[in-house]
């Protein structure tokens, strides 16, 4: 009965004289969705309107293929996008290797050959990209951050670019790239006050540090606080991230003992410092940050 009441108002509505807008809309709207639900006797084919070809026949066609002429406009294409995560990450790795090629090939050749050129540029480099309370009060502060792309060894470099390559890239594409780059430096930084402020306390004048450990932890804290149940291999053991968060304090707190209980040579407050700036980054800006769009 619901099907003869529709046929019927399409039928008084087709004898109206409407305008071609609102046929349109009839056809679209009205029209086709009732000869979809229209179904021959003992036939599971649908009506189709006058001129319309059958299934079979529109699968027999052939798809349009687009001519020298240009008959046929091709649709356009989808818009190019860059993979921000790799480029951002990987420009700080690609620095970070470059820095330790280049420092390599410094040394090596102040041993082979130590002239007054191999002494100049390894001072070039430890004025400029160690950071110490010699370089801070002559006014070099900017090698805060500069130290962050210089490493002491190959473990010392891998472990850091493995870190910030797992971690990093995770946060460019879920909090975009500049919360990553003010969440990367930031710990960077903030790992750098802290140790000026112990070297300082303990007159350790002649102590200095290097290496992206600082900045790589803090993007780890800003992860262990966004996702602390995933799973993350410390020291290749696997277990949740918020527990290798913790181990991960306990150890620089360990370490940042007078005398240390041990590692004294791993920049333990750098670490707490980077950690502490990647938490607070993130419960101040990341958690109200936005996310990929689906």
């Amino acid at each position: 009965m619901s099907f003869l009441r529709q046929t019927s108002r399409l039928g008084y509505l087709q004898q109206l004289q409407l305008q071609p807008i609102a046929r349109c809309l009839l056809n679209e709207r009205v029209y086709k969705p009732a000869l979809q639900q229209l179904r021959r006797p003992f036939s599971t084919s649908i009506a189709r309107r006058k001129g319309q070809p059958s299934p079979r026949v529109r699968a027999q066609q052939k798809p349009q293929k687009y001519d020298e002429l240009n008959t046929h406009t091709p649709p356009p294409a989808p818009p190019r996008s860059f993979n921000s995560p790799n480029i951002v990450v990987g420009g700080i790795v690609g620095a970070c290797i470059g820095m330790f090629i280049y420092s390599g090939y410094v040394n090596s050749t102040l041993k082979t050959n130590p002239s007054s050129e191999a002494i100049a540029k390894q001072m070039w480099l430890n004025d400029n990209f160690i950071h110490s309370l010699r370089n801070m009060k002559e006014g070099r502060y900017y090698t805060i951050v500069t130290s962050a792309f210089m490493h002491s060894s190959l473990p010392h470099l891998a472990f850091n670019i493995l870190g910030l390559w797992g971690f990093g890239r995770t946060i460019v594409l879920c909090y975009g790239t500049p919360s990553f780059l003010v969440l990367y430096f930031g710990s960077v930084v903030a790992g750098g006050l802290l140790e000026n402020y112990i070297w300082m306390r303990r007159k350790q004048w002649n102590h200095g540090g290097l290496g992206a450990s600082g900045g790589v932890l803090g993007v780890f804290a800003a992860t262990a606080c966004w996702i602390p149940y995933g799973t993350v291999g410390f020291l290749f053991v696997p277990m949740p991230i918020w527990v290798g968060a913790a181990l991960t304090v306990g150890i620089s707190v360990g370490g940042m003992q007078d005398p240390p209980l041990w590692m004294p040579s791993f920049g333990h407050a750098a670490h707490l410092g980077g950690m502490a700036f990647g938490a607070l980054w993130w419960l101040v800006a990341m958690r109200k940050g936005r996310l990929p769009r689906r």
